[in-house]
């Protein structure tokens, strides 16, 4: 009777999420789509769970029926893992873990296969009573390590995405692992099922909850985010001011289509330099802003590098990177505008006088007009270009 209870319990748990992410409008479709197909994967193998140990002892003309139900039941909870992993992990991250992942799942279903077949490795005796042998032994390895693989590309799909709920991710998945040695260490149960269910309800609050700090055009944090995090920092930090130079003239005289590529790379060179260090966020149509995080920032001091010439740094880094890309891309010849600023927190005893009691804001505004004079001062070189590159075609011969 328990087993019934927790199997109900899941399904309609696991209903009510169908229901939900149908209503989502958060979530991108293919994200929802991926979370769809898990569920109701997951309700399939809750079904085939609970039919699977009410058939353990039962008459022996049900036990090629039990073979049968005990096969999907191994193969069902390693494509659970399998999917929640290439589903949770970038896509960076799963393609060098996918190679691997279908060796175990193709090892998986060949041993599945060899238990139906061949009689002395089944793992349901004459008795029609689940036993354990050389393939739960295999089932166990391949389980674990796809697990694995799952909490490996979701911490690292948290960290990439600038999620501040890592912690919650290992409470996830840790509770995962705990679910998964359950059912290693007590077969005679479908209490897995249910930590799995519960993680399920986990994973897509807390994807929902970060995609609405998301902006979608860049995967950079969004302006909303951005107000609040301002408010929450107390800590010495650096922050930069980025504008994309000429994005008007480009919508204007490329299209649109143009524009929104400006703005992505933008993002893109944003996150490959400051990502590791910083929050990253895009506050308006064409302008980004960088708050360094605690730790990483602190990291990158020495004795021979300050704050200032942190920042300097990185932002000769950023311009780099955009004058490389010019190459392959001629409309990002333009770059961006930065300007930066250091907040000082009120206890840091570096603060300088002059600077001791501004506020994050104020800091951040500081940054804003330095970049507006880059800017002011990247326009009017562009302009001239621009005049003798049209001064060189009206008089270039036809």
């Amino acid at each position: 009777m328990e087993h019934l209870v927790i199997a109900i319990i899941c399904l309609i748990s696991l209903s009510g999420s169908i229901i939900y992410l149908n209503e989502s409008v958060v979530l991108l479709e293919e994200r929802k789509h991926n979370f769809l197909i898990l569920d109701t994967v997951i309700m399939l193998g809750v079904i085939i769970d609970c039919i699977e140990i009410y058939l353990n002892g039962a008459p022996v003309e049900y036990i090629e029926l039990h073979k049968l139900v005990k096969s999907l039941e191994c193969i069902t909870l390693t494509v659970i893992t399998f999917m929640t992993a290439k589903y949770m992990s970038r896509s960076a991250f799963w393609n060098k873990i996918q190679p691997y992942a279908y060796v175990l799942i193709g090892i998986n279903a060949f041993c599945n296969l060899l238990t139906l077949i061949i009689p002395s490795l089944s793992m349901i005796d004459e008795n029609n009573m689940y036993q354990r042998n050389f393939y739960a032994v295999v089932f166990t390895v391949v389980l674990v390590t796809l697990t694995i693989f799952m909490v490996l590309g979701a911490i690292n799909s948290a960290k990439t995405r600038q999620s501040d709920n890592v912690v919650f991710m290992w409470f996830i998945f840790g509770f995962i692992m705990a679910g998964v040695l359950f059912r290693v260490l007590y077969v005679r149960s479908n209490y897995d099922y249910l930590v799995i269910t519960i993680a399920f309800q986990l994973l897509i609050y807390n994807s929902i909850s970060t995609f609405m700090k998301i902006e979608q055009l860049t995967g950079l944090l969004n302006r909303s985010t951005f107000e609040v995090m301002t408010e929450r920092i107390k800590y010495t930090t650096g922050v930069v001011i980025i504008d994309v130079n000429k994005l008007k003239w480009v919508n204007d005289t490329l299209g649109h289509k143009y524009g929104d590529a400006l703005i992505r790379i933008t993002a893109e060179i944003i996150k490959q330099v400051y990502g590791k260090y910083a929050y990253c966020f895009r506050i308006g149509g064409d302008e980004f802003c960088i708050i360094m995080k605690k730790k990483p920032f602190e990291s990158l001091l020495s004795e021979q590098q300050g704050r200032y010439e942190v920042m300097k740094n990185l932002m000769t880094e950023f311009t780099q990177e955009f004058t490389q890309r010019t190459e392959r891309r001629k409309f990002l010849k333009y770059g961006a505008s930065q300007g930066f600023g250091i907040y000082y927190a009120k206890d840091d005893p570096n603060s300088p006088p002059e600077e001791e009691y501004m506020t994050l804001k104020e800091v951040i505004n500081k940054a804003d007009e330095r970049m507006y004079e880059e800017k002011r001062l990247n326009h009017a070189f562009f302009d001239e270009e621009q005049k003798k590159e049209h001064s060189g075609e009206q008089c270039s011969p036809n």
